[in-house]
């Protein structure tokens, strides 16, 4: 892995928002490019992960973690450019583009609690399956904000709602 964040209650800064270019480059590691397994708050800003295997950012962190990523190139993955397995937490993605990945360019699967993403600004585009892939399996419910952002030339769907809890995908 690139960066591997197994700490509960952390509290990690990558990038630099005030970079004109970015100034962090996650690439051509044989594991994920960032892999988060616990709990806490991560802000992954003007950075560009790429060329990972299998996905560019995993998230399998516990219940209440933030997830932020703004002005971002995430493409080129094996699987996934991002890959979320939500409980109870929140992800934010804003000014990103997330292209060319061998699967979805996010793909999110809320297994518990209640769960909120909030997509502004981004452009998904050339994956091999979805720009955004949203599965709800959790009785708590997920709500998916998308805002001002472009699908387009994904080879499956630009974006896919599955709903197989019994809480509502909003």
């Amino acid at each position: 892995h690139g960066i591997d964040i197994n700490s509960p209650g952390h509290v990690i800064q990558i990038g630099d928002a005030t970079a004109a270019f970015p100034d962090t480059v996650i690439s051509n590691n044989a594991g994920n490019g960032v892999l988060v397994r616990s709990t806490g708050t991560l802000d992954l800003d003007n950075v560009q992960i790429n060329g990972n295997g299998p996905n560019g950012v995993l998230f399998q962190g516990g219940n209440g973690g933030l997830m932020t990523i703004d002005r971002a190139e995430i493409s080129s993955n094996t699987l996934n450019g991002v890959d979320l397995e939500l409980t109870g937490n929140t992800l934010s993605v804003t000014n990103a583009r997330l292209a060319e990945n061998g699967q979805d360019g996010v793909r999110v699967r809320s297994v518990s609690g209640v769960n909120d993403v909030t997509l502004t600004n981004n452009i998904m585009t050339l994956n091999t399956r979805d720009g955004l892939e949203v599965i709800n399996n959790s009785a708590g419910g997920l709500t998916a904000t998308i805002t001002n952002s472009r699908f387009d030339s994904n080879t499956e769907r630009g974006v896919a709602i599955f709903n197989r809890g019994s809480g509502q995908a909003n």
